[in-house]
């Protein structure tokens, strides 16, 4: 059986947000060595599927609807940089989310719950709205720490419109790509 590697997520990718992370990029610079995320590929997920049977795509579909490639009025800013599992250990640098109108975290409850009922195991951890920048290989803690810092209160952009896919996730040697199902 065909498989494919799914998520269901929300691109965030207005020319705002694009200018903001090009200087983000800039000012970041070799504090942390390793793959930007491109532009394009800036999203918020609500839940990693993995590897999916084609066939059981419909059935994905179907159970969340009520949001699926609609645009949903939100009001979150994405503002400052943060890092899993922490600022002096980053894992994973990201572009923080700051859900004042609570949507985004009403979606990923809905999510989880009506792709519980598919046999879809719930996520174990709170949810925290980010948008994913880079997985660093090596990081200078101490300049990456201050250049952090720089951007603590930097608010990059205000979202109000959201639209939520079912996105395929197609893995290269350059890198993934993303595709709208």
């Amino acid at each position: 059986m065909r498989k494919k590697r799914l998520f269901i997520g929300s691109f965030i990718n207005t020319d705002t947000l694009k200018n903001e992370y090009s200087k983000v990029r800039k000012e970041l610079g070799n504090s942390i060595k390793g793959k930007w995320t491109p532009f394009e590929n800036l999203h918020i997920t609500y839940k990693f599927l993995g590897n999916i049977e084609v066939d059981r795509i419909s059935s994905i579909k179907n159970a969340i609807n009520k949001y699926l490639n609609k645009n949903i009025e939100c009001n979150f800013e994405v503002k400052g940089i943060g890092a899993f599992p922490s600022i002096y250990t980053p894992k994973v640098v990201f572009l923080r989310v700051n859900d004042k109108s609570g949507v985004l975290e009403d979606i990923y409850y809905y999510i989880q719950s009506r792709l519980k009922n598919l046999g879809f195991e719930e996520d174990k951890k709170k949810f925290i709205p980010h948008i994913t920048i880079k997985r660093p290989k090596e990081v200078n803690v101490k300049k990456f720490y201050k250049k952090v810092k720089l951007f603590e209160d930097k608010i990059f952009v205000q979202i109000s419109k959201i639209e939520i896919n079912l996105i395929e996730s197609i893995l290269s040697p350059n890198g993934a790509r993303y595709k709208k199902i």
